[in-house]
């Protein structure tokens, strides 16, 4: 059934990504910054790293009629979002730490779409639990017949 709560938190967690995917220019000057012109490789794997985590919560949307592999499939796109978020967050660390930075929050914005992942990893967490909860509703009813 697509309306249930996880299918709303499996939306929103794979509108953060897009919208991540969509802004990265911004989040793409963090990489320049730190890493200069070697960034453009590690800003393209960071972009197919975010497309495919994406492509698999959307895939799990549609995963309704078995909830554990539903759950499984969540959790793989739950730890592909983390090694994303560790990357936005190195990211946002070696940026602060760059000495020619300028010291007036120049990087705000693009420290603020890189957090677009944990928001992500957030969502996904919430749908994953809320999955957990069907299985153990379904298998509670299950025993009392």
């Amino acid at each position: 059934m697509l309306q249930r709560i996880q299918t709303v938190y499996l939306l929103l967690g794979a509108g953060c990504l897009g919208i991540f995917l969509g802004m990265g220019r911004a989040w793409g000057a963090l990489f320049d910054v730190t890493v200069g012109l070697a960034g453009q490789p590690l800003r393209l794997a960071v972009s197919v790293l975010a497309g495919v985590v994406a492509a698999v919560v959307l895939a799990a949307t549609f995963l309704y009629k078995s909830r554990d592999l539903q759950a499984k499939v969540i959790g793989a796109a739950m730890v592909g979002d983390l090694l994303l978020a560790l990357a936005m967050m190195a990211a946002i660390g070696a940026a602060a730490l760059a000495p020619d930075v300028p010291v007036d929050g120049g990087l705000a914005v693009e420290a603020s779409v890189a957090l677009l992942p944990v928001v992500a990893y957030l969502f996904l967490h919430l749908a994953r639990r809320a999955v957990r909860r069907d299985v153990e509703l379904i298998r509670s009813m299950d025993r009392l017949r």
